[in-house]
């Protein structure tokens, strides 16, 4: 989101964690098939004094582990297991008709830093 720099920091976080966990939510009730969150290099630890980048190993990759330094970063790795947790709840409760064992969740998370 641009032009948050000026709002304060726990405002930012809760109208990021709050936005993207209505969207998720909103996706997983009307069985959207796929959610396109694009997370951020502050979930990584990169902040607005770059000097304070000190990421564990380069190039960065899914293993890599969020360090966020903000609250910008935070709301966004929040964002991602938010996401995560919800596929992985509607994935133990979807089942196919006549079956008794649950199907794939029709929602598919695609983070992306």
């Amino acid at each position: 989101l641009i032009g948050l720099e000026d709002i304060p920091g726990l405002e930012l976080f809760n109208q990021n964690v709050l936005g993207s966990c209505t969207i998720f939510e909103a996706a997983a009730r009307y069985n959207l098939r796929r959610v396109v969150f694009s997370s951020s290099l502050f979930a990584m630890g990169y902040s607005h004094d770059p000097l304070t980048f000190k990421p564990q190993y380069l190039p960065l990759d899914e293993q890599t582990l969020p360090i966020p330094l903000e609250h910008y970063g935070l709301s966004k790795a929040v964002g991602e297991e938010y996401a995560t947790m919800l596929t992985r709840a509607v994935s133990s409760k979807i089942q196919e008709p006549g079956s008794k064992r649950p199907r794939l969740a029709q929602l598919q998370l695609t983070a992306r830093r």
